[in-house]
């Protein structure tokens, strides 16, 4: 992104357009690399919920975010016990390699924070600076019902006849009413 901006502020609007569509063509796109050194006794959890069980990352771990979501939770986060996270707007790919962890391939730039001393620490300042808390309290419902999701009754199969008929079957059958989430793939 930071190369198209410097771009188009040397050229004429009608210049950058036809030089983005040129390149397009070509498959002109944002690869980026990073290199960071693993420091003695840190570890790097985080990515996607599905490869928990090989948290903290090996030497010899690979995964590409963008080409494999893990069954769909997964995020361009990666977080350390020394208190430093990773992230960036779009999948990247990474590897552990000895004392090194390798990001390949970005799509976007990534950004590297520093600024904690613990895992907690770097969620927290992750959290502040990319997904921050509106503050704002969600609907009482969701801590005093019952959620229902989707998902457990339809997997993929989520449409409108068959989600009002789930619904309509969570009270026929004497569950309490509460919140129905409604899952992937409407």
């Amino acid at each position: 992104m930071l190369v198209h901006i410097k771009l188009f502020q040397t050229m004429k609007l009608t210049q950058y357009c036809i030089f983005i569509l040129f390149f397009s063509s070509w498959g002109f796109s944002y690869a980026q690399t990073s290199v960071i050194k693993i420091k003695k006794g840190e570890s790097w959890y985080g990515g996607l919920v599905n490869e928990a069980h090989k948290m903290p990352f090996k030497d010899g771990y690979s995964f590409n975010l963008f080409a494999n979501t893990g069954t769909n939770q997964a995020s361009p986060l990666l977080l350390s016990t020394n208190g430093r996270y990773i992230w960036s707007d779009a999948p990247f790919e990474f590897t552990v390699k000895g004392d090194q962890l390798l990001l390949l391939n970005a799509t976007a730039p990534i950004l590297i924070d520093s600024m904690g001393r613990t895992l907690k620490e770097a969620y927290i300042k992750a959290s502040k600076d990319h997904f921050p808390s509106k503050g704002i309290l969600p609907d009482t419902l969701l801590f005093f019902r019952p959620q229902y999701n989707t998902w457990i009754e339809l997997v993929y199969n989520q449409n409108q006849t068959d989600i009002i008929k789930y619904a309509h079957d969570i009270i026929a059958n004497g569950f309490p009413t509460g919140v129905l989430m409604i899952d992937d793939n409407w």
